[in-house]
């Protein structure tokens, strides 16, 4: 009976150590493949920052924006698009920087 035990945990060994080593390779292929999107498909974050949270109608607005790419300075785009709006979301203003 113990032979027979002995057998059937040494199966279930190598079974499980040869299932574990594709799940590895499975796991090593889903980073792969996020690694490779973010290369193709790169995201840029675009920071506004003004003077002021609201302005009264007639008020300059004075702001700087960054644009970066994976926490450095981009280059990637050139073009900031605004839409300026009022409390309730209606758009009075865009513009291209």
């Amino acid at each position: 009976m113990s032979n027979k035990f002995f057998k059937t945990a040494i199966c279930l060994l190598c079974f499980l150590s040869s299932y574990s080593q594709n799940t590895d390779t499975l796991l090593a292929k889903y980073i792969s493949s996020i690694r490779n999107f973010y290369e193709v498909n790169p995201v840029e974050k675009c920071f506004l920052h003004s003077d002021k949270q609201f302005y009264q109608p007639g008020e300059t607005v004075w702001f700087k924006s960054y644009l970066t790419l994976n926490g450095y300075p981009s280059t990637l785009s050139n073009v900031v698009y605004t839409d300026f709006s009022d409390v309730n979301g209606n758009v009075f203003s865009k513009a291209m920087w």
